[in-house]
Protein backbone atom coordinates (compact mmCIF):
# COMPACT_ATOMS: atom_id res chain seq x y z
CA UNK A 1 0.00 0.00 0.00
CA UNK A 2 0.94 3.64 -0.69
CA UNK A 3 0.03 6.31 1.83
CA UNK A 4 -0.99 9.93 0.74
CA UNK A 5 1.04 13.18 1.93
CA UNK A 6 -2.35 14.77 3.54
CA UNK A 7 -2.50 12.08 6.45
CA UNK A 8 0.47 10.45 8.54
CA UNK A 9 0.71 6.84 7.33
CA UNK A 10 -0.61 5.73 11.53
CA UNK A 11 -3.76 8.01 10.80
CA UNK A 12 -4.32 6.21 7.42
CA UNK A 13 -3.58 2.92 8.64
CA UNK A 14 -5.98 3.69 11.33
CA UNK A 15 -8.86 4.94 8.80
CA UNK A 16 -8.71 1.86 6.79
CA UNK A 17 -8.62 -0.64 9.98
CA UNK A 18 -11.78 1.61 11.47
CA UNK A 19 -13.81 0.90 8.35
CA UNK A 20 -13.04 -2.69 7.66
CA UNK A 21 -13.82 -3.20 11.14
CA UNK A 22 -17.39 -1.92 10.71
CA UNK A 23 -18.22 -3.70 7.05
CA UNK A 24 -17.23 -6.84 8.85
CA UNK A 25 -19.51 -7.11 11.08
CA UNK A 26 -22.59 -6.97 8.40
CA UNK A 27 -20.74 -8.74 6.03
CA UNK A 28 -19.29 -11.48 8.57
CA UNK A 29 -16.17 -10.73 6.67
CA UNK A 30 -12.93 -11.33 8.42
CA UNK A 31 -9.99 -8.71 7.05
CA UNK A 32 -6.49 -9.04 7.44
CA UNK A 33 -3.27 -7.16 6.07
CA UNK A 34 -1.75 -9.44 3.43
CA UNK A 35 2.20 -9.55 3.88
CA UNK A 36 5.08 -9.00 1.08
CA UNK A 37 4.47 -12.36 -0.37
CA UNK A 38 0.78 -12.48 -0.57
CA UNK A 39 -1.43 -11.27 -3.31
CA UNK A 40 -4.26 -9.59 -1.67
CA UNK A 41 -8.11 -9.60 -2.59
CA UNK A 42 -8.10 -5.71 -1.78
CA UNK A 43 -5.43 -3.04 -2.20
CA UNK A 44 -5.74 0.30 -0.72
CA UNK A 45 -4.33 3.05 -3.40
CA UNK A 46 -3.65 6.86 -3.10
CA UNK A 47 -3.55 7.78 -6.86
CA UNK A 48 -4.56 10.74 -9.08
CA UNK A 49 -4.38 10.47 -12.93
CA UNK A 50 -3.90 7.14 -14.34
CA UNK A 51 -3.26 4.61 -12.10
CA UNK A 52 -4.00 0.82 -14.03
CA UNK A 53 -7.35 0.52 -14.12
CA UNK A 54 -8.85 1.89 -17.14
CA UNK A 55 -10.59 5.06 -15.14
CA UNK A 56 -8.69 8.18 -14.00
CA UNK A 57 -9.09 10.47 -11.47
CA UNK A 58 -9.99 13.56 -12.54
CA UNK A 59 -9.74 15.40 -9.42
CA UNK A 60 -11.70 16.63 -6.17
CA UNK A 61 -15.16 15.93 -5.67
CA UNK A 62 -15.07 13.91 -9.24
CA UNK A 63 -14.21 9.95 -10.11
Amino acid sequence: MNYTTDMSRELVERAIYDALLIWSYPSQLRFRQANDEEHPDIEFLFAQGYHEDGYQFDGKGQY
